[in-house]
Formats: C-alpha cells, sequence, structure tokens
C-alpha cells in the first residue's frame, strides 16, 4: 500500500517538476572565449579561401609577414582540390595568444583514386591584431 501512494503520486510529481525545471526560455549569451574560438576558426577559413582561390592581397592581410612568404611559396606548388576544415580544439593563453587545432582533409590532383589526405594543423593566432601567425604540426597548404 506504501508503494501505491508513491507512484500515483509522488513519481508524477517528480517528473512534472522536473519538465518544469528545464522548460526554460533563457538565453544564455557565449562567453568571450567562444566568440575568440569562432572568430579563430573563421580566419583559418578566410585563409583558407584566399589560398585556394590565389589571392594573395587577402592572405597578406590575415597572416604574419613570415606565414604569408610560406604560404605564397606554397600556391604555385599547391596541387590539392580543396581543403576541408573541422575545428577540434582551441587553446587561450595569458598573452592572448591563440593556438586553434584543425583537422584537415583534402583530395591531391595528383592521385588517381579517391584517396584523401588527412591531417592536424595548428594555427598560432595573435589576439591584437588578430592575424595567424604560424600553422605547426602538417601545414594543410603545403604539399
Amino acid at each position: 500500500m506504501k508503494y501505491k501512494y508513491f507512484i500515483y503520486v509522488l513519481l508524477p510529481l517528480v517528473a512534472f517538476m522536473t519538465l518544469l525545471s528545464c522548460a526554460s526560455d533563457e538565453k544564455k549569451m557565449p562567453t568571450a572565449e567562444v566568440d575568440i574560438a569562432n572568430r579563430a576558426f573563421d580566419l583559418s577559413n578566410k585563409i583558407k579561401e584566399a589560398f585556394l582561390n590565389d589571392n594573395k592581397k587577402m592572405l597578406k592581410n590575415l597572416c604574419s609577414k613570415d606565414l604569408y612568404n610560406d604560404l605564397s611559396r606554397d600556391i604555385d606548388s599547391y596541387t590539392g582540390e580543396g581543403i576541408d576544415f573541422t575545428m577540434r580544439w582551441v587553446d587561450i593563453d595569458e598573452e592572448g595568444t591563440i593556438h586553434l587545432y584543425v583537422s584537415w582533409k583534402k583530395k591531391d590532383k595528383r592521385k588517381t583514386n579517391d584517396e584523401n589526405t588527412s591531417g592536424m594543423a595548428v594555427f598560432i593566432i595573435k589576439d591584437k591584431p588578430f592575424i595567424a601567425k604560424k600553422i605547426l604540426r602538417e601545414n594543410p597548404f603545403s604539399d
């Protein structure tokens, strides 16, 4: 008899209270770190588009001088058809340096089969001004 009370009254009451607590219309604003991560990923995609479209002027605005020199040298010898980026991780240190970890995949025009080349790159981005300084690990733009 004790369990009937629990099943018919308390269990529906607990379920109802749970539904009420989860049904909030409150919108939470993204944190500053989320905004920085999105900006960093957008920057990496802009660099990719500028590289694939051979837009050296845009590359110059998005990269440091050293990275621009490396990328402009790689544009002429690039044999890929396109590059897909997937953001994996973002680290932001105390000095404002952003480490954007991106996995990438590209199809090489030189290969006859449908084999893709893939890897992981780390974009080092300075916050002020917001430009890419280096690409570490496996550079998706070099062959």
